[in-house]
């Protein structure tokens, strides 16, 4: 009998999630925010920072993202992204008139797994996590102010994969669904630079905070 009343109650748990009121919906979203950078800087632009005096430090990015959601459950969605961040890289500082900005732009293609603590139709609070695929768009390019008469760039030849963790929470403000997202991003490997035909170095491992807000809409 009590085997019986285990086996029940847990049918019915499984159930309740399985028909829960997001099971089923798909979602839409965008977002917009801030990647603060945490990179971890190469040899190849250890030595030229080094050449030119410089001091290091992180530059903050341009985040942009667009998104489709599919829930399994109440608490169980995946998301797949189009995520685009721009300005990602260092600055070089010789001193508080002459610096150079080393940055790129790319596109992470992330699948992610969220998971909801919170039963309610209105407000979602919870983690997110999964890998992604990381393409540079563009070149790298080296930008001076009082340093240097011309500008540097370079093609990047190295997609690479990286690993996704946050905390996520969207509602509904007057109506419109709202979304806002904080997390860790770092890429598994180094993102390497063409010098020339012959040579090829590496420039940093990417990786930092992202901090974004945006709108969601549920078909």
């Amino acid at each position: 009998m009590k085997k019986q009343l285990i086996i029940g109650l847990l049918s019915v748990l499984v159930l309740s999630a399985v028909h829960g009121q997001q099971a089923g919906k798909i979602s839409l979203g965008f977002c917009a925010g801030i990647q603060f950078g945490m990179h971890e800087t190469q040899d190849g632009i250890k030595n030229w920072l080094r050449a030119n005096s410089m001091s290091e430090s992180s530059v903050p990015g341009f985040n942009l993202s667009i998104y489709g959601l599919y829930s399994f459950t109440d608490y169980i969605a995946l998301q797949t992204e189009l995520n685009v961040t721009l300005g990602v890289g260092i600055k070089g500082k010789y001193d508080n008139s002459h610096w150079a900005n080393a940055t790129y732009a790319c596109l992470d293609i992330p699948i992610l797994l969220k998971v909801n603590f919170l039963k309610s139709r209105e407000k979602r609070f919870g983690i997110l996590g999964g890998p992604y695929f990381n393409t540079p768009l563009g070149q790298f390019n080296i930008k001076y102010q009082n340093y240097s008469n011309s500008d540097e760039k370079y093609n990047i030849d190295t997609p690479i994969l990286g690993m996704i963790l946050g905390l996520y929470y969207a509602g509904s403000l007057e109506g419109i669904g709202v979304i806002a997202n904080l997390r860790y991003a770092g890429d598994f490997g180094k993102s390497m630079i063409n010098i020339n035909k012959s040579t090829t170095t590496s420039f940093i491992i990417r990786r930092g905070i992202t901090f974004t807000v945006g709108m969601e809409f549920t078909l």
